[in-house]
């Protein structure tokens, strides 16, 4: 009996030593985060900006933009439009980056189920005025219900206002959330003549 005693305690001892050290890699590997291969992208000699590699180029997210990439596993949308302020009769009347902005958000969701503001700020960079908010929105696209979390930013030059707009699975907010702050911040006129124009 001391015999299968000390074998079942050996046993046991080895055990717990493995399944110590296989909790120990797991919570050291879960805390470990894979930092995205970036990729700067110019759009028509006007704009860079940078995206994770991990990014495809495509044309079927919204005509009128010159900058559509997204992950092909679903995780990641990136949308830029630009409009040049004098061929928005709005503007010659006065149009500020607030109202523009409020435009840019009614138009995004426009069609949703619901929406919540989550944060916002404005904010200087690049040498480039930014007004950015996040939003949990539920939407429906040809009858399938969506949990999304939208980013949209307006960059204003004196020439421009830019139009940025990324989304994600909501479920995926947390993971996204700094690579959006990248994405955001990355944005830079091209000409440095052109930095406030």
């Amino acid at each position: 009996m001391s015999d299968s005693y000390d074998i079942a305690r050996k046993l046991s001892f080895r055990w717990m030593i493995l399944f110590i050290f296989v909790s120990v890699f797991m919570i050291w590997g879960c805390k470990e985060t894979v930092k995205p291969r970036w990729q700067t992208i110019a759009i028509r000699n006007l704009y860079t900006i940078d995206l994770p590699g991990s990014l495809k180029p495509t044309n079927e997210m919204h005509e009128g933009a010159a900058l559509q990439y997204y992950n092909e596993d679903g995780s990641l949308y990136v949308i830029c439009l630009e409009e040049l302020k004098e061929n928005i009769k709005a503007i010659k009347s006065g149009i500020k980056m607030d109202d523009y902005y409020k435009m840019v958000e009614d138009t995004i969701t426009s069609r949703a189920i619901s929406k919540r503001f989550i944060q916002g700020r404005k904010f200087k960079n690049n040498g480039l005025s930014i007004k950015e908010g996040d939003y949990e929105v539920l939407t429906d696209l040809m009858g399938q219900e969506y949990h999304l979390m939208y980013r949209i930013a307006v960059v204003e030059s004196k020439q421009y206002f830019f139009q940025l707009v990324l989304y994600a699975p909501y479920v995926d907010s947390c993971k996204v959330y700094d690579v959006m702050d990248t994405i955001t911040k990355s944005f830079r006129l091209l000409d440095e003549n052109k930095k406030n124009t």
